[in-house]
């Protein structure tokens, strides 16, 4: 994990401070003859989920203001699952997108607690594309000795809106936080070396069917947290 993290401070610790400067325009905003803050909005986004460390998957967004407003964005993102164990295997990808509107902008020192900031609340309307091999290795439980194999196979398609608020913490460092909520529709595919149909393999899984499950299907809520930098 702290080498995946690396880029993203090293660009934060090496980068040279703003000079009054914004996203090429060199826009600061004055009062009474004297620079009141600076505005450090940037049009592109770079993004990290480290929420998704402890779900065995890599997180990388962007996210890109279409206009000067900073009234629309699109947010892209990809999914990269990858567990390989003893006992069970959990491979897979994703990728999301998502059109954002800011309805009031997002604005520059608009979170006046944040000198030399911006932020911004926004509705995100969009949908998650997948695929993942989930599989789990176990012993009869009459039969210590035979092991039992059960994998799913799932291709889904996650339309979902969500709600957010964006800040520009410190610099360049952004802090992206929403909640939400979609429909998962999700095609599973099961197989087994079970000999017999007892015990099935939608059964020796089912216990693991939560909402964070590879096939899950049904209301999937959305909420967490991003970092990311501005260029």
């Amino acid at each position: 994990m702290k080498y995946l993290l690396f880029p993203l401070f090293f660009h934060l610790a090496f980068c040279p401070p703003s000079q009054a400067q914004t996203n090429g325009s060199g826009k600061s905003f004055v009062s009474n003859g004297k620079v009141k803050f600076e505005d450090l909005r940037r049009p592109v986004l770079l993004k990290i989920s480290p929420f998704h460390f402890f779900d065995n998957t890599l997180h990388l967004g962007c996210e890109i203001f279409r206009t000067s407003t900073y009234k629309t964005s699109l947010m892209m993102a990809g999914n990269m699952t990858y567990r390989d164990g003893k006992t069970i295997s959990d491979k897979g990808g994703s990728f999301e997108f998502q059109v954002r509107h800011y309805p009031r902008g997002f604005n520059a020192d608009s979170s006046n607690w944040v000198r030399n900031s911006a932020s911004g609340f926004y509705i995100g309307l969009g949908a998650t594309i997948g695929m993942n091999e989930y599989s789990r290795k176990d012993y009869y439980y009459y039969d210590p000795i035979t092991t039992f194999y059960a994998q799913a196979n799932s291709q889904w398609v996650t339309p979902a809106v969500v709600f957010g608020y964006q800040v520009v913490a410190w610099e360049a460092l952004y802090l992206d936080i929403f909640l939400g909520g979609g429909m998962k529709i999700n095609s599973v595919e099961y197989k087994s070396n079970s000999p017999s149909p007892d015990p099935k393999p939608e059964d020796a899984l089912s216990s693991d069917a939560s909402i964070f499950s590879r096939y899950y299907k049904g209301i999937l809520p959305k909420a967490g947290f991003t970092l990311g930098v501005g260029f």
